[in-house]
């Protein structure tokens, strides 16, 4: 299945392609205005959303406009904690951006939270500002017109206008299945759980459930042992461990589950790569240097490939003695965007 001869060239202008078609569809289905079609069965993972805005919307002003406005009417339903937790895994241009959407939201919404959130995200920057668009996205304008929060994490942009032109989320969506869980339980392990196992009716063990939701196996472990007191879960105990998943009555009550995508890896997997396949640098390497280059960035990435690399793409996953490394993660790219497009 492996093509030869990946021109990076090529591959970045269709993830740039693919991503913002990806993301319409799942801001569109969170109540943004736009055209799209149907958003699909794959459970959106807001926090994976707003990471991924932050990368591929710089080409696109008007949705990342339209994210801006979204997080003024439904910035509680984020989780913070977990946005934190996770923003020193991207780069730095992405943790600098989520930095002053946060503010910016923040100041909008007098949400103390999200003035956290700028915090941790704030690295002192310094040196030349640059332009938030770039140039597939940008629009004329002057640098006296500023936006005052961006500027201090080092990005130009005209001052932000709220539109205020965000409506409800489509309820009957499968895909906004974990904000229903949310909006149920609140911003917690146990929304994490439901959305988890809602979507893996043959259920799983706490250790598997805590690393695909990015919660501690003892809050997933000890929710999980009150939340089967209710009777909605069944308990499969071998002796060495223990499988839950939800009982067949509530998942008959639950109707149109949504399919299971493990985001957060993936968006951080694509935001590095994309980070290569962004510079002109990079891509004017030799085969062999470009492989050095992709080489330095696995080691360095936070997630192994296989929590994210579907068993019919990679079955052998990754190697990095790969003679032709570079290839190969185009090649897992290139998949990925086709299974994720789905």
């Amino acid at each position: 299945m492996l093509q030869n001869n990946y021109n990076p060239s090529e591959l970045r202008n269709k993830m740039l392609e693919e991503m913002l078609s990806l993301l319409w569809l799942q801001w569109c289905a969170l109540g943004v205005q736009g055209h799209t079609e149907e958003s699909g069965r794959n459970v959106i993972d807001p926090e994976a959303l707003l990471l991924a805005t932050c990368v591929f919307a710089r080409y696109e002003i008007r949705l990342f406009d339209q994210m801006l406005d979204w997080l003024a009417s439904y910035h509680k339903i984020i989780n913070i904690n977990r946005l934190k937790s996770v923003i020193r895994k991207f780069p730095k241009d992405v943790r600098s951006i989520m930095g002053a959407v946060s503010e910016s939201t923040g100041k909008a919404s007098k949400d103390k939270k999200w003035q956290s959130l700028s915090k941790t995200c704030f690295d002192g920057i310094c040196g030349k500002t640059r332009p938030l668009f770039l140039p597939e996205g940008v629009s004329p304008w002057g640098e006296n017109e500023c936006d005052e929060i961006f500027a201090k994490y080092g990005w130009f942009r005209k001052p932000v206008e709220r539109r205020e032109l965000i409506g409800n989320y489509k309820f009957d969506s499968p895909s906004v299945f974990r904000i229903k869980m949310r909006y149920l339980f609140g911003i917690n392990t146990r929304a994490e759980i439901m959305v988890y196992l809602a979507c893996h009716n043959a259920g799983s063990y706490p250790t598997n459930i805590a690393r695909e939701v990015e919660c501690s196996q003892k809050n997933v472990n000890d929710s999980l042992v009150e939340m089967a007191s209710s009777s909605f879960f069944e308990l499969d105990n071998d002796g060495y461990r223990k499988n839950y998943r939800l009982c067949e009555d509530l998942l008959k009550h639950l109707h149109d589950t949504p399919t299971w995508i493990n985001w957060m890896p993936i968006i951080c997997f694509l935001s590095h790569l994309w980070e290569k396949l962004d510079d002109p640098g990079f891509l004017n390497l030799s085969p062999n240097s470009k492989s050095v280059e992709i080489r330095m960035m696995l080691k360095k990435n936070p997630y192994p490939v296989k929590l994210f690399t579907p068993a019919d793409i990679f079955p052998k996953g990754i190697q990095l003695n790969d003679t032709n490394l570079s290839n190969s993660v185009f090649c897992l790219a290139d998949n990925l965007l086709k299974c994720i497009m789905r």
